[in-house]
């Protein structure tokens, strides 16, 4: 039998029993991370949970923005081109299905859950999100999940691809690298050995050691990509990940006469997850090999020497990590439209 509740809080559930149902987007997806977005004001967060026989076996988070203005742009599921053409996808229209940062989401459905139980959350969901006039989105979902949601809705949720999750996987193991192809084989060997003519300087320090360079380094960084930023939201950033318990925030370091480089990680169960890169110098050999050495080179020793299992390295620049040895887990954006979101929610509402 299957109890199903909506709460405003996770703070009284086991940490342990939550990250144990879905630890698949990472540190995103942790019971700390998800205790800091309920104090996040931007935001009103609430969980549906779902329990079997007496045990908790999934807790689905629920945001609704409270501006009038997306938190993040990119959670704006009217900029991720769903088929079927335009729609209103103002704030005040959306409820975001587990997740709204991160750019990686995790249903937290446990191993234990039948596709019954999992319809019968989204019936939950989808009446709560009626009575307020809104609609699901389901942002940044890994293949499995999509597939469970897809399940649940009897195919009506209208999904798109928004990216592809690089990992470098099985780090820990001493003959990994004689593993690979090889042509990812000739592709490092050659990394080494531009990276070798520069003598760069580096190093990895953690995050409350490091300085206002780095600071300074990541913002402009993101700036001449065309995002705003600034040194003291960087500093922000990296804060709350540094004060998320369980996560530990790493920063690579490298330096030569011309270049200068950092690239902060998390390190979280096992895993290091690559973060925010700064990196100066003009284009040219020195930088790419500046660039090889902290994007991968170093953060795949650091895996190597701690026993971490996987490097996540993200959604970006696709060929230069396959051509090193990265697999992919493709993330797709979904919407159960309004007309859908309320067939959903008939169970419940008639």
């Amino acid at each position: 039998m299957t109890d199903l509740d909506i709460v405003d809080s996770i703070a009284d559930l086991d940490p342990v029993t939550f990250d144990a149902l879905d630890r698949s987007a990472g540190a995103a997806g942790s019971y700390q991370r998800m205790l800091q977005i309920e104090e996040d004001r931007r935001w009103r967060v609430r969980f549906a949970r779902a329990w079997r026989t007496g045990q908790l076996n999934a807790v689905i988070p629920l945001f609704t923005c409270r501006g009038r203005a997306w938190v993040d742009p990119v959670y704006d599921p009217g900029t991720w081109g769903i088929p079927g053409g335009p729609f209103d996808s103002s704030p005040d229209r959306v409820m975001l299905v587990a997740g709204c940062a991160d750019l990686r989401t995790g249903l937290r459905v446990g191993p234990g859950s039948a596709p019954e139980q999992v319809k019968q959350l989204l019936v939950r969901i989808a009446a709560l999100a009626v009575t307020e006039e809104r609609f699901l989105a389901f942002p940044y979902f890994y293949a499995d999940a999509r597939a469970a949601i897809s399940d649940a809705t009897a195919g009506m949720t209208s999904w798109t691809y928004l990216g592809k999750e690089a990992r470098f996987n099985d780090t820990h193991l001493s003959d990994r690298e004689g593993r690979l192809r090889s042509r990812v084989r000739g592709v490092l060997r050659r990394d080494r050995r531009n990276i070798a003519k520069y003598g760069f300087r580096t190093g990895v320090e953690r995050w409350a050691e490091s300085s206002g360079e780095v600071l300074d380094l990541i913002a402009t960084h993101n700036v001449t990509k065309g995002q705003k930023d600034h040194p003291e939201f960087v500093r922000m950033r990296h804060d709350q990940w540094n004060h998320c318990d369980g996560v530990e925030v790493v920063t690579f370091t490298l330096e030569s006469a011309t270049t200068r480089g950092v690239l902060t990680a998390l390190v979280w169960s096992g895993e290091l997850e690559l973060y925010e890169v700064g990196l100066s110098g003009h284009d040219g050999p020195e930088r790419m090999a500046a660039y090889a050495s902290l994007l991968f080179h170093q953060p795949l020793a650091f895996a190597a020497e701690h026993g971490l299992r996987c490097v996540r390295a993200g959604l970006a620049a696709e060929t230069p990590k396959s051509s090193r040895g990265a697999s992919f887990s493709e993330l797709s954006g979904g919407v159960l439209l309004p007309d859908k979101t309320r067939r959903q929610a008939d169970a419940v509402l008639t």
